[in-house]
């Protein structure tokens, strides 16, 4: 996927229920499942081991996404 948006990455991620690191231009990093991918946001579920919150993040913040490509 060498063409493709960070939207898309996380698109296909999604579909896959596997954990990914999320990465900002602050360089904070958020770990969970991707819930679901909006036109500006993507939910994150069950941040690190804060089990109980979720996250939602503007796609324009983030500089990269981590993933375990075997799982893919």
């Amino acid at each position: 996927m060498p063409d493709a948006t960070i939207k898309d990455v996380l698109t296909k991620i999604e579909a896959t229920g596997v954990k990914v690191d999320i990465i900002l231009r602050n360089a904070k990093t958020y770990q969970g499942t991707v819930e679901s991918v909006g036109h500006h946001n993507v939910r994150l579920k069950q941040t690190g081991s804060r089990s109980f919150y979720d996250a939602f993040i503007k796609i324009e913040d983030i500089s990269a996404v981590e993933v375990q490509v075997q799982n893919l």
